[in-house]
């Protein structure tokens, strides 16, 4: 039987449908062919130099007769189309391996074609909207697998919605293509649940709650767990002492709550090991100001050695507050000030204050699973849901055994009291189940590593260069810029408001939402979570074309 043997007596239209800015629709016979040719002469003769151009400024695809187009349309018009057919010969044919054969490969395949999208809409949503279309169609007219020429650029997305490749590349004009498939009667619901993923959700570039992609959650974790049975208290031990290991500290407490939380048990254990008098909070952003009234509000004298926003406080400074100052009872410092995305030399603050045998704390929240922690803090902060790319929920303490042993219980809150939670077997109080299981599994199988932390270097350094090349104003200076978290000022012809909305109707989560930016006209770029070099090439694509 032929492909065209095999043909549905009466085809089955695509039903439009709608995704954010856009709507997505079968095209029409004759009324849309002007605007599929302009748009393919712009993509493929004029971008990717695929065929000549002959002053018409229309290409007319060599299957056009059988081709069927779907479209991507917004307010302006045409945005993004693809074309498929099912009728031998097929184009994908002459890119397959010398052994394979179309026939060999599926019954009734059906080609995907002409995949064009305009640059400033380019970023995974409009493609991913037009590869629901084809699914759709596809499924409902009865054909097996789809088939697909896919350019370089493209493959980690079409390796996500499915695609398997049958072959090396090969090369055409100033491009590289694969011959792809994607088999429908095996796995057509895994496909479609992730194109569907990626449209209904923005990729978060925000600091927290990081991108976590589309994995779900184990439906088994559904089920609640008590919290004072066995097999929960063995993954909280587990879990406490893998988390030791990584912040690199003797003893670790586990909370149920946020990044605050932790810090307020820190503050709270100030009073018990810590001699008479003010203590030094390191600040050059809001949050180690934070740090400055959490320290208050637990009844702590405080010294704020203040450096500009966007800066990093420097080891001379503490050395000529030592001189005029005096001993301090503790200093407290952040390793990223999350809002200005400067990275602090902590490392050096840690030796510095071992020497001089005064207590030093870290609030790491942002830094942990971007950076390694600095050796030997008193105490440290972080939580689950920044770097760690885990769901928001557990907050962690690591703390010294120098400062281990001289802490009581009983001298703190009861949800604060750091001692009683250092030497209690499980959690004291309620703890979530999911956020646990979650977190366990995030460092069993994704745990920091130094190839990690180099890659998240790198991808903020890009993050970094594409925004200064869009004529934005990065906030920290490049020697302290922190791997995954950018400040920035949009170009002087934008508002923030109008360049993260710009950001939102292309697919991306940009911060800008908290007073202390929104007073400054800053947003924000994160690179915490499951963020691809592909995202952020996106990401600064789209926003090009603002």
């Amino acid at each position: 039987m032929t492909p065209e043997d095999s043909q549905p007596q009466t085809e089955l239209a695509l039903a439009p449908f709608r995704s954010g800015s856009f709507s997505v629709r079968q095209a029409e016979a004759s009324a849309d062919r002007a605007a599929i040719h302009a748009l393919n002469h712009r993509i493929f003769v004029e971008e990717l130099g695929q065929y000549r151009p002959d002053g018409s400024g229309q290409h007319v695809d060599k299957f056009d007769a059988k081709n069927r187009y779907f479209l991507a349309e917004n307010e302006s018009g045409l945005i993004g189309m693809v074309a498929v057919h099912g009728e031998a010969p097929f184009s994908f044919a002459d890119r397959l391996p010398a052994h394979a054969t179309v026939a060999s490969l599926a019954e009734r395949p059906l080609e995907v074609r002409l995949l064009a999208v305009t640059p400033e809409h380019r970023g995974g949503r409009v493609a991913a909207a037009l590869f629901l279309a084809v699914h759709r169609w596809a499924v409902a007219n009865g054909f097996d697998a789809l088939f697909i020429s896919g350019v370089d650029e493209q493959l980690p997305l079409y390796r996500r919605l499915g695609f398997e490749a049958l072959g090396p590349a090969v090369a055409q004009g100033r491009c590289r293509f694969t011959a792809m498939r994607l088999p429908l009667r095996q796995a057509p619901a895994a496909a479609r649940a992730t194109v569907e993923a990626i449209l209904e959700r923005p990729v978060s570039f925000l600091p927290g709650p990081p991108e976590r992609g589309i994995e779900p959650l184990p439906q088994a974790w559904h089920r609640p767990l008590y919290h004072r049975s066995a097999a929960f208290l063995a993954s909280f031990e587990e879990l406490r002492a893998r988390l030791g290991g990584l912040l690199q500290c003797d003893q670790t407490a586990l909370f149920a709550g946020s990044g605050t939380l932790a810090n307020d048990a820190i503050a709270a254990s100030f009073r018990q090991v810590c001699a008479e008098g003010p203590g030094w909070v390191l600040s050059s952003g809001e949050f180690g100001d934070r740090l400055a009234e959490l320290a208050r509000r637990a009844g702590q004298a405080v010294v704020v050695l203040r450096s500009d926003w966007g800066k990093s406080w420097t080891m001379d400074q503490l050395q000529r507050a030592w001189r005029v100052r005096g001993r301090p009872a503790w200093i407290w410092a952040t390793q990223i000030e999350t809002s200005t995305g400067v990275l602090h030399p902590t490392d050096e603050l840690v030796q510095w204050a071992r020497e001089h045998e005064v207590p030093v704390a870290i609030d790491a929240i942002s830094a942990v699973g971007a950076v390694p922690p600095p050796t030997q803090a008193d105490w440290l902060s972080t939580v689950s849901g920044k770097c760690l790319g885990g769901l928001a929920g557990v907050a962690v303490v690591g703390v010294s055994q120098r400062i281990a042993d001289r802490l009581r219980p009983g001298h703190a809150p009861a949800s604060l009291d750091l001692a009683a939670a250092l030497q209690t077997h499980g959690p004291r109080h309620t703890f979530p189940h999911l956020e646990l299981l979650d977190l366990q599994r995030r460092l069993q199988f994704d745990p920091p590593t130094e190839a990690r932390y180099l890659a998240l270097a790198a991808l903020g350094a890009r993050v970094r260069t594409g925004l200064r090349a869009l004529g934005c104003k990065v906030i920290a200076e490049e020697a302290r810029a922190a791997p995954c978290v950018t400040s920035f000022l949009p170009p002087a012809r934008y508002s923030a408001d109008a360049y993260r909305l710009h950001a939102a109707a292309g697919g991306f989560a940009l911060a800008g939402h908290s007073p202390y930016l929104q007073s400054r006209g800053w947003l924000q770029i994160a690179t915490m979570g499951r963020i691809s070099v592909d995202q952020v090439e996106a990401l600064l694509a789209h926003l090009a074309a603002a």
